[in-house]
Protein backbone atom coordinates (compact mmCIF):
# COMPACT_ATOMS: atom_id res chain seq x y z
CA UNK A 1 0.00 0.00 0.00
CA UNK A 2 1.53 3.56 -0.94
CA UNK A 3 0.18 7.07 0.17
CA UNK A 4 -1.16 6.79 3.30
CA UNK A 5 -4.42 9.53 3.53
CA UNK A 6 -3.59 10.57 7.05
CA UNK A 7 0.03 11.33 6.78
CA UNK A 8 -0.98 15.15 6.35
CA UNK A 9 -2.88 15.07 10.22
CA UNK A 10 -0.60 12.55 11.63
CA UNK A 11 0.26 13.95 15.07
CA UNK A 12 3.79 12.26 14.52
CA UNK A 13 4.65 14.70 12.19
CA UNK A 14 2.72 18.26 13.44
CA UNK A 15 3.65 17.80 17.21
CA UNK A 16 6.17 14.85 18.38
CA UNK A 17 8.73 15.04 15.36
CA UNK A 18 7.93 19.32 14.23
CA UNK A 19 11.41 20.30 15.38
CA UNK A 20 13.04 17.12 13.65
CA UNK A 21 12.43 17.53 10.11
CA UNK A 22 15.06 15.39 8.12
CA UNK A 23 13.85 12.72 10.64
CA UNK A 24 10.21 13.83 9.79
CA UNK A 25 10.69 13.29 5.96
CA UNK A 26 12.84 9.86 6.38
CA UNK A 27 9.84 8.36 8.27
CA UNK A 28 7.07 10.10 6.20
CA UNK A 29 9.00 8.63 3.11
CA UNK A 30 9.34 5.07 4.31
CA UNK A 31 6.07 4.81 6.51
CA UNK A 32 3.52 6.62 4.74
CA UNK A 33 4.57 6.32 1.16
CA UNK A 34 5.43 2.94 0.67
CA UNK A 35 4.63 0.69 3.97
CA UNK A 36 1.53 2.70 5.41
CA UNK A 37 -0.40 -0.44 6.11
CA UNK A 38 1.57 -1.63 8.68
CA UNK A 39 1.92 1.40 10.59
CA UNK A 40 1.52 0.98 14.10
CA UNK A 41 0.09 4.81 14.25
CA UNK A 42 -2.11 3.43 11.52
CA UNK A 43 -3.05 0.25 13.25
CA UNK A 44 -4.14 2.07 16.76
CA UNK A 45 -6.11 4.32 14.95
CA UNK A 46 -8.42 1.94 13.30
CA UNK A 47 -8.78 -0.42 16.48
CA UNK A 48 -9.32 2.22 18.86
CA UNK A 49 -9.84 6.13 17.49
CA UNK A 50 -7.90 8.46 16.54
CA UNK A 51 -7.58 10.13 19.72
CA UNK A 52 -6.28 7.26 21.63
CA UNK A 53 -2.80 7.17 19.35
CA UNK A 54 -0.14 8.11 21.79
CA UNK A 55 2.06 11.06 20.14
CA UNK A 56 5.30 8.97 21.02
CA UNK A 57 3.64 6.12 19.11
CA UNK A 58 6.43 5.55 16.41
CA UNK A 59 4.76 4.03 12.68
CA UNK A 60 7.47 0.95 13.21
CA UNK A 61 6.21 -0.33 16.57
CA UNK A 62 3.97 -2.78 15.86
CA UNK A 63 4.46 -4.93 18.92
CA UNK A 64 3.66 -1.92 21.31
CA UNK A 65 0.63 -0.58 18.64
CA UNK A 66 -0.91 -4.73 19.30
CA UNK A 67 -0.41 -4.50 22.97
CA UNK A 68 -2.10 -1.16 23.02
CA UNK A 69 -4.88 -3.03 20.97
CA UNK A 70 -4.94 -5.97 23.20
CA UNK A 71 -4.89 -3.94 26.87
CA UNK A 72 -7.94 -2.53 25.83
CA UNK A 73 -9.95 -5.40 24.59
CA UNK A 74 -8.76 -7.00 27.79
CA UNK A 75 -10.13 -4.07 29.64
CA UNK A 76 -13.49 -4.27 27.65
CA UNK A 77 -14.00 -7.83 28.66
CA UNK A 78 -13.87 -6.89 32.47
CA UNK A 79 -15.91 -3.81 32.64
CA UNK A 80 -19.75 -4.24 32.40
CA UNK A 81 -21.14 -3.16 28.87
CA UNK A 82 -17.61 -3.58 27.29
CA UNK A 83 -17.40 -0.09 24.76
CA UNK A 84 -14.45 1.38 23.15
CA UNK A 85 -15.09 5.01 23.51
CA UNK A 86 -13.43 5.76 20.42
CA UNK A 87 -14.05 2.79 18.25
CA UNK A 88 -16.24 3.52 15.00
CA UNK A 89 -14.21 7.10 14.65
CA UNK A 90 -11.91 8.05 11.98
CA UNK A 91 -8.36 6.24 12.19
CA UNK A 92 -6.61 9.50 12.05
CA UNK A 93 -3.27 8.97 13.29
Amino acid sequence: MGNCELAGSCRLFSVTLVDLPEVAFLMKARHCERESRDCARRLVGASLGSDRVPDNLYPNQTARANLLIENEAARLRRSPGGRASGKGKSATA
